[in-house]
Order: structure tokens, then sequence, then C-alpha cells
């Protein structure tokens, strides 16, 4: 999990991303971006960054 602030595109849509046999999923709420990958299939990984994007909304 990774995460920074964004000048550009400061609320975007999840997307998925493979490269290289990694998987992840990005996205970006009110100026910070997240990033979530691991060599997992972006299946397995989806309802993780589901999880977490739930817990950081219900954070802010």
């Amino acid at each position: 999990m990774l995460a920074r602030p964004m000048t550009v595109d400061a609320n975007a849509a999840m997307a998925r991303h493979t490269v290289d046999g990694v998987s992840g999923f990005s996205w970006s709420d009110n100026g910070l971006g997240y990033s979530l990958v691991g060599a997992r299939p972006a299946e397995a990984l989806h309802p993780l960054a589901d999880a977490a994007r739930r817990q950081i909304r219900d954070n802010a």
C-alpha cells in the first residue's frame, strides 16, 4: 500500500493495473493518491483495495 499527494487527478476512480506479473489498483481522494499492489491476481487484490479505500474514507 502506497500513498502520495496528487496535484493532478485529485479525485480519480479506482483503476486496475498489471505489469510483469504484479497487479494493483490505484485511486485518489481529496488530493491523496493510493496504490495497493502485489504479486497476486487482480481478483485477489480487488477486495483488499476496496476495504482499504473504505477504511481511509471512514477515517477522513
